[in-house]
């Protein structure tokens, strides 16, 4: 039950997880820390993701969980197999029927107050989120029946990404349809949440009449800072320990995060670099690389590992890399894993030129253009020609930006300033 100045927040997103089943999106994580400042949140979600199979099963339409004090409610989600397809579209379309049809049954809570009244659940905040953005749908009219605030997150940009690197047409009636409902969410939004520093650009190049836009980038939980297992392959820590200057990626491998122009300067520079290259990860481009570039010995490609054990990985890297390609990079960037790499202590080379945010910020690190192989190629050979002292200056840089600015306890305060 919420206390008198809590706030009922919905927050409707087909992709939130938490930590239990997969790895806890911010979604829950803005929720953990929004539960502590006396408010009530029911997250609606949905049981498939092509990106795990271990999101419950259950019978029925739905199915209502609380975790860590989140009153998440599965949703019984389409089964797409393929995260590229035009059942993935449909998937998204189900996910808001679902909603609208189950949304009802959570307006009252189990649980009865002092003088018998079944707890009252409507929202005062509805928040949908990005990456499917027929949310705006469910998320408008939800907030429209119960006069909520409505907010809209977006963490990708679309149906511009889909035009930029699915290589779609703009008049794709799928994308005039997402179109469209991209600039009725900004219209009637009362405020957009977006992960992107520069997203204001865009918004009112959409809708040039709203304001309202407030950067809140992706985080970490407090209590992960220090979170720190050690791997236990021996084999892999065997490898970490090859002498050289050692060039550290950690993330999915796919077009979305193309690192070729890494493998193009690693194959530039040779073996004699002293510089050694080790890619964790897994994605739809890794075999074409590996097959491409898996003679070369100084590259590394690694499986991918349990979440925990990335930390103790990217502590033998003396620089992680980062790579982004697509108009959207116009509006800045971010990453999960550029926090990743930051709470790790570590400077970050990343290849990309568009908006360029964080690192500058941070001092922790450097922009060179993307797809500029000898850019690279020279920065590469700049930061192994570095002092260990300014390298460790970098990294602190990095890791105080992250504590300063980064964490979900300082986030969710700037989130909640939205809900009045």
């Amino acid at each position: 039950m919420k206390n008198n100045d809590g706030k009922n927040i919905w927050i409707i997103c087909k992709y939130a997880m938490p930590e239990k089943y997969f790895f806890g999106t911010r979604h829950f994580n803005f929720s953990y820390e929004w539960i502590k400042k006396g408010h009530q949140v029911t997250v609606f979600t949905s049981n498939w993701n092509h990106l795990t199979n271990k999101l419950p099963k259950f019978e029925g339409k739905s199915m209502t969980e609380v975790l860590r004090g989140v009153r998440t409610v599965w949703l019984q989600g389409y089964r797409n197999k393929t995260s590229n397809s035009f059942a993935r579209i449909i998937g998204w379309f189900h996910f808001e029927m679902s909603v609208l049809r189950e949304y009802r049954k959570h307006i009252h809570i189990d649980g009865l107050k002092a003088d018998g009244v079944k707890t009252d659940n409507r929202p005062d905040v509805v928040i949908a989120s990005s990456l499917s953005l027929f949310s705006i749908i469910s998320g408008y009219l939800i907030s429209r029946k119960y006069g909520a605030r409505f907010i809209v997150e977006i963490r990708d940009i679309w149906p511009l990404t889909v035009t930029e690197i699915g290589g779609f047409s703009g008049v794709n009636p799928m994308v005039l349809f997402m179109s469209w409902l991209e600039k009725f969410g900004y219209r009637k939004a009362d405020a957009v949440v977006g992960t992107m520093p520069n997203l204001i650009e865009h918004v009112q190049q959409v809708e040039p009449r709203f304001k309202k836009v407030v950067c809140i980038p992706q985080g970490m939980r407090d209590e992960m800072l220090n979170e720190h297992e050690k791997l236990t392959d021996s084999k892999l820590k065997e490898l970490l320990q090859r002498p050289g200057f050692k060039i550290g990626y950690a993330g999915t491998i796919n077009a979305a995060n193309p690192i070729h122009t890494l493998f193009q300067a690693a194959e530039m520079l040779g073996p004699d670099a002293g510089i050694e290259y080790y890619i964790l990860g897994q994605g739809n481009e890794r075999e074409s690389y590996i097959r491409k570039y898996g003679h070369l010995k100084q590259i590394h490609f690694i499986d991918p590992v349990e979440k925990k054990y990335v930390r103790d990985f990217l502590s033998h890297m003396d620089v992680c890399f980062d790579s982004f390609t697509g108009g959207t990079g116009q509006f800045g960037l971010s990453r999960n894993k550029w926090v990743d790499y930051m709470a790790a202590s570590k400077p970050i080379i990343c290849s990309f030129s568009g908006y360029p945010t964080i690192l500058d910020e941070a001092g922790c690190g450097t922009f060179v253009p993307y797809d500029d192989t000898q850019a690279l190629a020279d920065e590469l050979v700049r930061y192994r020609d570095m002092s260990a002292d300014e390298i460790a200056q970098r990294g602190k840089n990095a890791r105080q930006y992250v504590e300063n600015e980064l964490t979900f306890s300082i986030l969710a305060t700037r989130f909640e300033e939205l809900f009045n």
